[in-house]
């Protein structure tokens, strides 16, 4: 079944904000709007909103407050990081596995932080990703530093950091996206220090050599990108084309084949961004219009229920 089959314009209007880029969660989403702003719905059990509350869930979008000029947005898998335009980085949420970078407070490190925390110590970069118990982010020169558990079993490189403030483990050149354990060079071609899970009974892409993580190795299935998300399911080519792997009912709902599967909307839109994570998936169209589908038990998808949707229902922004 094809993307296209759903009719944007015939159900959605135009929304109050202008989304740029998404981003998601386990059971929450968060998008960017052309302001610098970060909205965030879903569930707020570990303060994964960023609205200074720990606790329940919101199904319809909440801005984050004094949060402004932010570039970059990425959610892991409870907490959430922004890059701002001056080069800092502020992170919220689950913090268990210092994956927030933020360090100690009064000489324990935090379990959670409800609000937009600073990292500090880092200036000057340029690309972040937030990624299950970890965070890593570029700085201008190609300097990769990672914080918080998941660069312990997911490492850029064979350097074990398990900090809680951020510690540098490489340096990179030639790239234009980092996403978890992948960078997209310049070319658009994929390097990844772990296996990418593009199907469900294979760990790594076929025809991959044996993972040696001094180095990223290529991933031969994925040419051309200009973007993917961090789970690895959808990707955006250069020419602007996207493509879905292991879309199963398991994952997302609505599109039944395994992949890779091309999607279009049929000349309902240009399809300018795509998040998915926890079973919930959301994408941008035309920079203003955001749809969700999927699992919506903590109402991800924030269409204000908790029902899930097999075809993609529109975001509530206040209007």
């Amino acid at each position: 079944s094809r993307f296209s089959s759903i009719s944007w314009r015939a159900r959605m209007a135009a929304l109050p904000v202008e989304p740029v880029a998404l981003s998601a969660g386990l059971a929450y989403t968060c998008a960017l709007t052309k302001d610098g702003k970060v909205w965030c719905w879903g569930e707020n059990y570990l303060g994964q909103l960023g609205d200074g509350a720990c606790g329940g869930s919101v199904s319809i979008p909440t801005e984050v407050p004094a949060l402004d000029d932010v570039a970059v947005l990425s959610c892991g898998g409870d907490h959430t990081c922004a890059l701002k335009t001056d080069g800092t980085v502020f992170c919220w949420g689950w913090n268990e596995w210092a994956q927030l970078g933020i360090g100690a407070v009064n000489g324990y490190i935090p379990g959670t932080s409800c609000s937009p925390t600073p990292v500090t110590g880092l200036t000057e970069v340029i690309l972040l990703s937030a990624e299950g118990l970890g965070t890593c982010v570029v700085r201008n020169g190609g300097e990769a530093w990672c914080w918080g558990r998941n660069s312990c079993s997911y490492k850029l490189g064979n350097i074990d950091v398990c900090g809680s403030t951020p510690s540098f483990v490489a340096t990179i050149d030639d790239i234009s996206l980092l996403v978890g354990t992948c960078i997209v060079r310049g070319d658009g071609t994929v390097h990844c220090w772990e296996p990418v899970p593009l199907y469900d009974d294979e760990m790594f892409v076929e025809g991959a050599t044996v993972w040696d993580k001094s180095a990223p190795s290529p991933v031969p299935e994925l040419q051309d990108v200009a973007f993917m998300t961090g789970n690895g399911i959808y990707v955006q080519k250069l020419d602007g084309t996207v493509w879905c792997w292991k879309c199963s009912k398991s994952w997302t709902y609505g599109v039944s084949d395994p992949g890779p599967v091309q999607w279009s909307l049929d000349g309902q839109g240009e399809l300018t961004f795509l998040a998915s994570a926890g079973g919930t998936s959301c994408a941008v169209v035309d920079f203003d219009e955001i749809g969700c589908w999927g699992g919506n038990k903590n109402g991800e998808l924030g269409d204000g229920t908790t029902e899930n949707k097999e075809v993609p229902t529109k975001v509530k922004f206040d209007e």
